[in-house]
């Protein structure tokens, strides 16, 4: 055994998914690699699918009965929080599917990293690291596992209405996402009178912007169009490009629900080059899609393929499973032949399985049976 190895050892039994060996040297300068080899060496940790790792029973042990030194944890939690920092905002944009392919083998690792540093002096510090892994936790459904509900709770102690109010917000996406629609309405109402409060504008119209999405997704058109036009404004007023995108894209969608197909167009295309100028693919994406679906109303199954396949790439160089089942459902709806729509079928089961919407799939299952 060596110093730097003991090191090492007491560093890894904080970090339960173990350390990718790229990241040794960031968190052990100068001797990383070199600790790791004798760890292995002693069977005191092993190698495997480029990380090391220990096994629980001796991690629990090493955990329990020896702490890390105060440069090497506040080394190693820099280092994860700076990864939270810097790939969780990616997902749905450029370098979506790269910044997901990072994180999603550090979960466990970042959940107990940020609980740690909740719990420590810089606690809102790390409400901001956890705040900033709401786009990852979302399109990858790793949700559950990330201490969004702890980092409001310190937000709340610290009596921080901006970030009390972003929680809150967070957790109300998180909701919208998996179409739990009460919850997720209570949660933006909660955090509409914080940000305005604050003065935060666009905060303010996020919120705004998801209660119209609510109101949308259970065909209240009046309501919902009523919200996107009190929320377009105000990013106008920030510069907020791609909150603006967002309200014209869903009065596209309004249009679209209610058959007035060419306005439905022209408020897609019209949303169409802000979200390529601030590269938000995810909006790209949902803009051409639509567009798809506005020729598919035509009666254009050609042009509604294309611009499906379109957007089919896009949601894919992202992975974003609920899209890309969205998508392969409406090539469904358009296949030439049995063979192409069985195809389509199971990769739209397959993308919402990964993502645990068992609702989609047994919709999907409704409307192709085998």
């Amino acid at each position: 055994m060596t110093a730097d190895a003991c090191r090492l050892l007491v560093v890894l039994a904080v970090l339960p998914d173990g350390v990718a060996q790229r990241d040794l040297a960031a968190i052990l300068p100068d001797a990383g690699p070199a600790a790791a080899r004798v760890l292995a060496h002693m069977r005191l940790a092993y190698f495997e699918g480029g990380r090391l790792k220990m096994l629980s029973p001796v991690r629990e042990y090493v955990k329990a009965a020896h702490l890390p030194a105060p440069d090497d944890l506040g080394r190693t939690m820099d280092h994860y929080g700076e990864v939270a920092r810097t790939f969780g905002p990616m997902p749905g944009r450029r370098g979506g599917t790269e910044a997901a392919a990072r994180l999603a083998p550090e979960t466990a690792n970042l959940d107990a990293v940020i609980r740690r540093g909740l719990d420590g002096g810089e606690a809102t510090r790390w409400v901001d690291i956890a705040v900033a892994l709401t786009d990852f936790a979302r399109f990858s459904g790793h949700a559950a596992s990330l201490p969004l509900r702890r980092a409001l709770e310190v937000a709340q102690r610290a009596g921080d209405r901006r970030r009390e109010a972003l929680c809150i917000e967070r957790l109300g996406d998180i909701a919208l996402e998996r179409s739990q629609h009460d919850e997720a309405s209570a949660r933006y109402q909660e955090a509409l009178p914080l940000y305005r409060k604050v003065g935060d504008v666009r905060g303010g119209a996020n919120c705004i912007l998801r209660l119209g999405d609510i109101a949308l997704e259970c065909s209240q058109h009046d309501q919902a169009r009523a919200r996107y036009q009190e929320a377009l404004p105000l990013y106008r007023e920030v510069g907020d490009v791609r909150g603006g995108a967002n309200c014209i894209l869903r009065l596209g969608d309004i249009a679209l629900e209610c058959s007035q197909h060419d306005q439905a167009g022209s408020y897609y295309q019209e949303a169409l080059p802000p979200y390529r100028q601030v590269g938000d693919v995810l909006g790209e994406a949902n803009c051409i899609l639509r567009l798809g679906d506005v020729a598919r109303a035509h009666c254009d199954a050609s042009a509604a393929r294309a611009r499906y396949q379109e957007a089919l790439a896009l949601y894919q160089r992202i992975q974003e499973p609920y899209s890309i089942g969205c998508t392969h459902s409406s090539l469904t709806a358009i296949a030439s032949d049995s063979a192409t729509r069985r195809w389509h079928v199971e990769a739209a089961r397959s993308a919402w399985q990964s993502i645990d919407r068992a609702d989609l799939i047994a919709g999907l299952d409704q409307d192709f049976p085998s």
